[in-house]
């Protein structure tokens, strides 16, 4: 280790000055005041797991559920134009199924406009919980660097009582 890497690095310093002040290593201070929640590697891989999920649902890049919606409207829409139109006493067949086709086509449309709706709301959502999930991420980081902090200048006051007291 480098004699800077004292000074930049918490643990460093702690060991540069045989354990740190009173013998606690200030790394382990963020462990044991904010727990297993922030910074546990597990839980830093799941939570930016998360956030990239929610980055494709908010791209528009994730499985949606309006959109498997829509494909059963329409598979039930196309069944029921058909349905009705052969039903239809009198008709020709040719016509039955141009009748069919003209209004499986207008459902199909209004079923996309409301799939696009849907898709917007889905997208915004995700967009919402990215940001709650990116921010929360950052408050943690600020959590473990002034907790590091605090605990540098813990060490540093130790090293200058350390320093004046042994002149």
């Amino acid at each position: 280790m480098a004699w800077y890497d004292s000074f930049t690095n918490p643990a460093g310093l702690a060991g540069a000055l045989g354990g740190g002040m009173m013998g606690v290593d200030p790394s382990q201070i963020l462990k044991t005041s904010l727990g297993q929640t922030t910074d546990d590697p597990a839980i830093k891989a799941q939570q930016a797991e998360l956030a990239q999920q929610l980055r494709n649902a908010a791209m528009g890049n994730a499985p949606s559920a309006a959109e498997m919606q829509q494909k059963q409207a329409m598979s039930n829409a196309a069944g029921s134009q058909f349905g009705l139109a052969m039903s239809q006493p009198g008709m020709a067949p040719g016509a039955a199924m141009h009748q069919a086709s003209m209004g499986t086509a207008n459902a199909q449309q209004d079923i996309a406009g409301q799939t696009a709706q849907l898709r917007a709301q889905e997208q915004e959502r995700a967009r919402m919980l990215y940001m709650q999930q990116l921010e929360q991420m950052r408050k943690d980081k600020l959590a473990r660097d002034q907790i590091n902090a605090q605990a540098l200048g813990q060490t540093m006051q130790g090293v200058g009582k350390a320093a004046t007291a042994g002149a």
